[in-house]
């Protein structure tokens, strides 16, 4: 419910549901560190948003929100932040 960075972020296309407050949001910094993608991440991602989202968030380090990634279909459902832990 809050920043999910690296392989908190990579992982989410290994999992069956995700959740996600409206705060969160979700970051690749890989490419800036001089690392290559983890976690299936170079594979699952273009498959789950497609090649352009998926190339801007693995090599451009580009933050998604919670409300994006909704739309390309990385997190299934966003509750309110002061809701999440109830709804969750």
């Amino acid at each position: 419910n809050g920043p999910a960075l690296g392989i908190s972020a990579t992982t989410l296309g290994l999992c069956d549901i995700v959740f996600a407050s409206e705060k969160a949001y979700f970051k690749t910094p890989f490419t800036t560190l001089g690392l290559s993608p983890e976690g299936c991440s170079s594979y699952l991602f273009p498959k789950i948003m497609g090649y352009a989202k998926a190339n801007r968030m693995l090599y451009f380090s580009e933050p998604m929100s919670s409300q994006e990634a909704l739309s390309v279909g990385l997190v299934t459902e966003i509750f309110p932040d002061d809701l999440f832990w109830s709804k969750a």
